[in-house]
Formats: C-alpha cells, sequence, structure tokens
C-alpha cells in the first residue's frame, strides 16, 4: 500500500474511532475499540487480550468475531503466534499461518490465512498484552493494520494497566472489608493493617469526622495524624466547591445506597489539588447501624497527568501523520511551479510587465512554501530557523507593534533585566508565541478590569538539579520570559485543556491552536512553560530558554545567489518517480552544460549506472519500493565515486532505517530555485574529498 493510501486511510478512520472512544473507559472502552479496529481492518477475528506470564496463558478482555462481540476465553501460548508477540516482537503473517504454526490447533479449527498481532506494554516497557487480527483470507494491507493497532496500542495499554490497578485496588478493598469485620473482634489487627498498607486509610465515625489517619494518608494529604484526627472531611480535603457533590456521597454511603468508589479532587494542607480514587466501605455495627466510614485512596494526579500527556501526543501524532501526508505532494507541486517560474524569468529580462506577473506567483509560491514549513514544524516538534538572539533586544524592536496588537487601552509594562543571556531559537516564532500570549491576555479583560495591563518580564536564572526535576527540564543556566496579566483569570478546569490543539473558548472567532503552537515551540527550544492563575486576580505565562551555548556544529546559511562558477560537462543521474520535477532538473541543468539521465526510481537508476559513467546522482527522498536513502546506500557501495545530492519534500528520518548522516544534512529542500540546484551541484561535484 502506497503511503499516500496508507495515509488516506488513516485520515478516514481516525476521527470516527476518536469520535466513538469518547467518554469511554473500561469494558465499553475495550468493546468499543475492538469493535471499531475490527470493522475498520475487516478482520474475521480481533481481539484484545491480558497476558499471564507465570501460567504462559493469554486471555481476551474484548473479543469481536464477523464484526459481533463475542464471549471471552483463555488460551495457552505454547506453539501459537501469540507466544512471539510476549518476546516483545511485532507478528504479521499474511498468509499461510497455519501451516507455520500446525501444532496451533485453534487457528487450525477456525481455518485462518492471516494474522496481524502487536504487543502492549505498560508505563514500565513490560508487555502487560496483546492486539490480535486474524483472517480468514490473505491479508493485503497488513502495513496499515500494523500502523493502526501501533497508533492506538498506548491508549489500549493504559486504559488496560487502569483496570489492572483497578482490580488490584478493588481486591486490597475487599481485603480491607475483612479487616473491618475483624476490628469488631480484634483491634489490634486493623490497626496493624492500616499502619502499613501503602494507601491512604482514613476512618470517619458517622458524622465524617475523622478517627483514624494512617501514615499514606499524612504522606498524601500534608497532615499528621494529630492534625487531622477530630476534623470533619470538608475541613481537611474537600475543596469548597464540591462540599455540595459530598454530603451527598456521605449520605448515600451513611444510607447503604452508593458512595462506594469515586473519583474526585482533593486539597492537600498546603493548598495543592490533588486527583484521588476513593474506595469506601461502611462499617456496620451487630444491628446493623452504619457506625463509621473506612476510606482506601490513592492520589492519582501523576497518573491521570500521564494519560493526559499520551492522548495529547496521540492527538499531535495523528496530526503529523496527516500534514506529512500532504507535505510532501504539495512541495511537489510546488517545486514545478517555482522551478519553471524562476526559467520564465530568465526570458523575460526584457518584459518588466510581466515580470512584475511572474513575480507575484514567485512570492505566493514562497508563502506556500513556509506555510508547509510551519505546519511540519509544529506537528513534529522541529525549528525551521533558529539563530542567537537577545529576547531583550527583540522586545524592545516591537514594543510598538505589540502595543499596537492589544490597543492603547492596556497598559504594557516591560521590567526587563540587565545584561540578558543570549538564548538559540526561532526568533520569528517567539515573536508569533508572545503575540499570541498577550492577545489571549487582552481578550481576559473585563469591563471589571481596574486599570487593565500586561506586563512583560525577563530574567536570567540558574536552576538547581532539585529545581530542574520540578519543572521536567535539565538544570543549568535559563532565560525566563514571562507574560502577566490582571484580567479575570482561568478556571483549573480549562488550564487542563489549555495547551490542546483545537481547544479554544472563544467559539467561532478562535482557531483553538494559539496555545497548542507556542507549547510546541518552547519544547523545540528546549525549554519549558508554566501557568499560574487565579480567578479575578489574573494570569501568568512563565517561559524558560537555555542560556545559549556556542555550539561547533552550528551553519550559516546557505547563499543560492553566491558567485561562483556553475556551469560543467559532467554527467547526472536524476531520480524522480515525479515526471515533472525530473524534466524541471533537467531543464535547469543542460543549461548549464551537464549531460543529463532520468530514471522514475530505483531500478531504472541501477540500470543506468550499471551502463553509464555517472558524475552525480540527484535523487529524490521519498520514493515507492526503495527511498532515495536506501538507494544512496546501494550506490555508495557499488560505486563509490559516484557523488549524491538527496531532494525531497519532506523526509522524517526517524522512520528511515538506512541514513547517512552527511547525506541527510546536506539535503536540498522543495521546492529549490534554480539558483540553489545549481549551486549545490557545482559545489558536490569541486568537492574532491
Amino acid at each position: 500500500m502506497s503511503v499516500f493510501v496508507q495515509m488516506s486511510k488513516l485520515e478516514l478512520a481516525l476521527p470516527k474511532i476518536i469520535k466513538s472512544l469518547k467518554s469511554t473507559y473500561g469494558r465499553d472502552f475495550f468493546n468499543e475499540i475492538t469493535l471499531q479496529l475490527n470493522k475498520i481492518t475487516g478482520a474475521d477475528y480481533t481481539f484484545i487480550a491480558q497476558v499471564d506470564y507465570k501460567r504462559f496463558t493469554s486471555t481476551t478482555i474484548s473479543l469481536v468475531v464477523k464484526n459481533q462481540l463475542a464471549d471471552n476465553f483463555e488460551y495457552h501460548l505454547n506453539d501459537t503466534p501469540c507466544a512471539i508477540l510476549t518476546e516483545d516482537s511485532v507478528c504479521i503473517y499474511p498468509k499461510d499461518i497455519c501451516s507455520l504454526f500446525p501444532k496451533d490447533q485453534l487457528l487450525i479449527d477456525m481455518n485462518i490465512e492471516g494474522y496481524v498481532g502487536v504487543p502492549l506494554h505498560d508505563s514500565q516497557g513490560g508487555i502487560i498484552g496483546i492486539i490480535v487480527a486474524l483472517h480468514e483470507n490473505e491479508i493485503k494491507d497488513t502495513e496499515f493494520i500494523q500502523t493502526l493497532f501501533e497508533l492506538f496500542s498506548g491508549r489500549i495499554a493504559v486504559e488496560m494497566e487502569r483496570k489492572i490497578q483497578d482490580n488490584n485496588l478493588k481486591q486490597l478493598n475487599i481485603k480491607l472489608t475483612t479487616k473491618i469485620d475483624e476490628l469488631i473482634r480484634s483491634e489490634t489487627k486493623l490497626s496493624l493493617h492500616i499502619k502499613n498498607t501503602p494507601l491512604g486509610c482514613i476512618t470517619w465515625d458517622r458524622h465524617f469526622h475523622c478517627i483514624e489517619w494512617n501514615k499514606a494518608a499524612e504522606k498524601i494529604f500534608g497532615y499528621s495524624s494529630q492534625e487531622a484526627i477530630g476534623k470533619h472531611a470538608t475541613e481537611l480535603i474537600v475543596p469548597p466547591e464540591i462540599k455540595e457533590k459530598m454530603t451527598k456521597v456521605f449520605d448515600a454511603l451513611l444510607n447503604q445506597t452508593g458512595g462506594y468508589q469515586n473519583s474526585n479532587e482533593n486539597i492537600t494542607q498546603d493548598g495543592k489539588l490533588i486527583k484521588c480514587d476513593w474506595y469506601n466501605t461502611p462499617i456496620i455495627s451487630e444491628d446493623g447501624t452504619v457506625i463509621g466510614v473506612t476510606s482506601l485512596t490513592q492520589d492519582t494526579t501523576e497518573r491521570d497527568h500521564k494519560e493526559e500527556l499520551l492522548r495529547r501526543s496521540q492527538k499531535m501524532d495523528a496530526l503529523g501523520l496527516l500534514a506529512s501526508g500532504i507535505a510532501h505532494d504539495q512541495n511537489n507541486m510546488l517545486g514545478i511551479i517555482t522551478g519553471y517560474s524562476d526559467l520564465l524569468s530568465l526570458k523575460l529580462n526584457d518584459q518588466p510587465k510581466l515580470l512584475n506577473y511572474l513575480s507575484q506567483i514567485q512570492q505566493a509560491s514562497s508563502r506556500s512554501a513556509l506555510l508547509i514549513k510551519k505546519l511540519l514544524a509544529f506537528s513534529k516538534n522541529t525549528s525551521l530557523a533558529s539563530s542567537k538572539i537577545n529576547i531583550n533586544n527583540l522586545l524592545l524592536a516591537q514594543r510598538d507593534m505589540l502595543q499596537r496588537a492589544i490597543t492603547v487601552e492596556i497598559k504594557l509594562n516591560f521590567q526587563l533585566a540587565d545584561n540578558l543571556w543570549s538564548v538559540w531559537l526561532d526568533k520569528n516564532d517567539l515573536v508569533d508565541a508572545i503575540v499570541n500570549l498577550i492577545i489571549n491576555a487582552m481578550h481576559a479583560m473585563n469591563s471589571k478590569t481596574f486599570m487593565p495591563q500586561i506586563t512583560i518580564t525577563s530574567q536570567n536564572i540558574t536552576l538547581s538539579p532539585l529545581n530542574a526535576k520540578e519543572k521536567d527540564i535539565t538544570s543549568g543556566d535559563y532565560v525566563v520570559l514571562s507574560v502577566s496579566d490582571n484580567g479575570c483569570g482561568i478556571d483549573n478546569k480549562i488550564q487542563e485543556k489549555i495547551f490542546d490543539p483545537f481547544f479554544s473558548t472563544k467559539g467561532d472567532k478562535g482557531s483553538g491552536l494559539g496555545l497548542s503552537q507556542v507549547l510546541t515551540f518552547v519544547n523545540n527550544s528546549k525549554g519549558s512553560i508554566y501557568l499560574e492563575s487565579q480567578l479575578d486576580l489574573g494570569t501568568e505565562f512563565t517561559l524558560y530558554f537555555p542560556r545559549y551555548q556556542k555550539s561547533e556544529n552550528e551553519k550559516t546559511a546557505v547563499d543560492e545567489h553566491k558567485k561562483i562558477s556553475i556551469e560543467g560537462t559532467e554527467t547526472i543521474l536524476v531520480v524522480d518517480d515525479e515526471e515533472g520535477l525530473r524534466e524541471l532538473a533537467t531543464e535547469f541543468l543542460t543549461m548549464v552544460g551537464y549531460t543529463v539521465h532520468c530514471a522514475n526510481g530505483h531500478k531504472k537508476a541501477l540500470e543506468i549506472l550499471g551502463t553509464q559513467k555517472i558524475d552525480l546522482m540527484l535523487s529524490d527522498v521519498v520514493m515507492p519500493e526503495m527511498n532515495g536513502y536506501q538507494l544512496a546506500s546501494l550506490v555508495q557501495q557499488k560505486y563509490p565515486t559516484v557523488k549524491i545530492q538527496l531532494v525531497s519534500g519532506y523526509v522524517d528520518s526517524t522512520n528511515i532505517s538506512v541514513i547517512d548522516k552527511n547525506l541527510h544534512e546536506n539535503l536540498i529542500h522543495k521546492p529549490y530555485s534554480y539558483h540553489l540546484l545549481k549551486n549545490k551541484v557545482r559545489e558536490l561535484l569541486n568537492d574532491k574529498v
């Protein structure tokens, strides 16, 4: 299947799957995603299974047969292809699976022909389960199925790990209930259990005053047992905004009508909001009266944060897949437009009016190419044009523009540190980020805001290893840029989603890409961003950028119009699957004296190399069957004297197994100009090394 076709299928499949999975968890999630994967892949059987290494068995937790949910079952892994998955290998057998595993009677009985399986990893990297698709006929699109499975394997693994943890918690809760029964007979045994359990264990009287508070609860909430005992739950750990909700939970527990399991925000002694899972058990006297409640709790803030990062990463991955698929073809088309525009400009020197028309075409092509680069930079976490800059100088140069952006009704304050260190980043992206932040700050002002103002602050700071760890960045020197306002502030629930792609509180007036672009830019710059906000008091965004350290690998931009001899008599092989670009490159090079041969792929290229003396091969990277890096590696082995110049409209090096570092660093990016191509070719041919 071609990359374009595969991307198109993914583009159609992903929104439907993501929409169907919205707000689903546990069994509903597993059943829904298995149904969706079964339907989209066209499999006859699709299942998700949990692996038990001790017994070397696998138990399905969701099974779809012929697009219908079926009963789960357990099977032994010996002599099955699933056993290979437990060794952390993806298994793909398009056909003849039964002949390859003749002892797997289940596959034989089911008359299975093709098999695709992907392992599931927990947060520690271990394998906890598998996703498998079985086909009664030969599988034609194994790469698409593998890509689809791997795209959702992380989310499935997170839910499976949550299921395992929940089961463990439920088992602990069952054990705790047993201990409560023993409390009536033996206080000593229960006290020992409460003291040593790794979960927060709290006992309340029937009025929900604390009567027991173990060491784990002290660690989670910050209160010592002496400080906690005797206080009501709402005085200790219940935020004001959910007191009414928790009162209903308390009433349900006392009446034994519910409240046994819930997840909600709690507040610690130092005022920090955390997310906790609770398992509550009423304590019942011999006459059936509820005399109290015992609770097991676990701080899930970090786990939930990781899940949110995973969901955000999946959104970005999906966007990246779509963007990269479009970029290659779009840059090919722009390459043809730009190239032939260059050729026309050489023929129209005496016609200024037509040259002006042509200039408009060239400017539009350049802007389109830049838009594609920015889209790729946003979706793939790359930077376009980083350089050494001083943030203070940039702010002062842009001050008038920034003030106009927020209107004269809002005061713009600068508090800039003296002798600010330099940083290495893309200055245009930085200006865009600052504009995004101050525009958001402007929108946060309302009629109640007294003397609305936005303050931009810069300072140097050195982070110790401990402080750096808290901010999830490396220790060392940083330049800190802060943008603060005295507007309406941001609600806590909105803060959790504010950096998500496409999330916006502005309705039709906002695209939802502003702050996600800021986050991407900061990450690209190896920095970090933090948000602090209080309702009715204001908001502050703080950006950390590493101090500039001179690198030996820094390069200056290539001057594509520099004066060097560009003519030549050598023989050049042009390899590109796009006919228009082959013809364009041929036109460029023959104009300055080169002899040019063309090939539409690796087979024709190797045939020409075997019969002609070639001095330089100019090859596209993204081509069917064999990409440019793989072809270059083969040519370097068989024809070491041939110079190689690679060209691409888009290349993702993480998906290429054979990469020559020098070729990758000297890549010509489409769309390229007439001057750039001729200069690069001449420079490479002049290099005798």
